[in-house]
């Protein structure tokens, strides 16, 4: 099971999703990861840059709308 998939919400086909269906998801709801995606590298260097400054906070990152 991938890290942070909650058992209890059914797994959300986007191949076969109509687009009604898709529009009344929730982000949170979909089988989307920030892990392993070109976003990582960003988030990545968003930390470097704050620890290049000095700047000890690293803030967790999210997909939203």
């Amino acid at each position: 099971m991938a890290e942070g998939s909650d058992p209890q919400k059914p797994a959300v086909d986007l191949a076969n999703l109509a687009e009604e269906r898709l529009l009344d998801l929730r982000i949170c709801d979909l089988p989307l990861q920030v892990e392993g995606t070109w976003l990582e590298d960003r988030v990545a260097q968003l930390h470097r840059e704050l620890k290049s400054r000095d700047i000890l906070f690293q803030p967790r990152c999210y997909l939203a709308d």
